[in-house]
């Protein structure tokens, strides 16, 4: 039977050329195989391409909507070696301007954070306000409505869930309160299904639960 690192191995040509483009189509063959058999990896096989990929979001910018797609799968194995979760946060905090990126990519984002504050939120806990912090530079500027809905998602649970806040109560609630009163009126042709009413609920939800705002 052929590993996942047996995978990592025979496409480790393209990993390394010196082609970023080539790079990146050689990361985005391995993203979509975890996409497909994440649930099956041991916890050796996700800490190695956790490290591997973490690395990767160093690289030049066309390789990283890739990365970030394979760091989407290893976000959702329940073999996550304890602290993963913090270091891949930490590395896209650090390494990745997310609203410079496309729109799919920064949704990418959002759904490693979502994944994470799901199956690891005692671990995120332990970052403290930097968890928050992150996130606000995250979701800073977004004007999506497909990512404002997981972002207003996000921003309800770190405040319900307890999440720490320190000094950032008020820079989150601007970087949330900005988007009131919501005006958002869908195209004619929009293939999403978003509507203005379904942004109104989900940002007050986030603005009417708590005394922290």
């Amino acid at each position: 039977t052929c590993s996942i690192l047996d995978v990592v191995e025979i496409l480790g040509t393209p990993l390394k050329n010196e082609d970023s483009q080539v790079r990146a189509q050689g990361i985005q063959v391995l993203s979509e195989v975890l996409l497909q058999c994440y649930s099956l990896l041991q916890e050796q096989e996700v800490t190695h391409l956790v490290l591997f990929y973490e690395n990767r979001l160093k690289d030049n910018h066309l390789v990283i909507p890739s990365v970030l797609q394979g760091l989407k799968a290893l976000s959702k194995c329940v073999m996550l070696a304890p602290g993963l979760a913090v270091s891949v946060l930490k590395a896209i905090f650090q390494e990745v301007h997310v609203q410079s990126m496309l729109q799919l990519n920064r949704h990418t984002v959002y759904s490693i954070i979502t994944n994470f504050m799901s199956n690891r939120e005692t671990e995120l806990k332990g970052l403290g306000a930097d968890f928050t912090l992150g996130f606000i530079q995250v979701m800073d500027g977004e004007k999506d409505p497909r990512n404002l809905l997981i972002a207003f998602q996000i921003v309800r649970d770190i405040i319900i869930k307890g999440y720490a806040l320190g000094p950032f109560a008020e820079e989150l609630f601007e970087v949330t309160s900005c988007y009131f009163p919501i005006d958002f009126t869908p195209p004619s042709n929009d293939p999403h299904g978003i509507q203005r009413e379904d942004l109104i609920s989900s940002l007050r939800a986030v603005l009417t639960p708590t005394p922290v705002f």
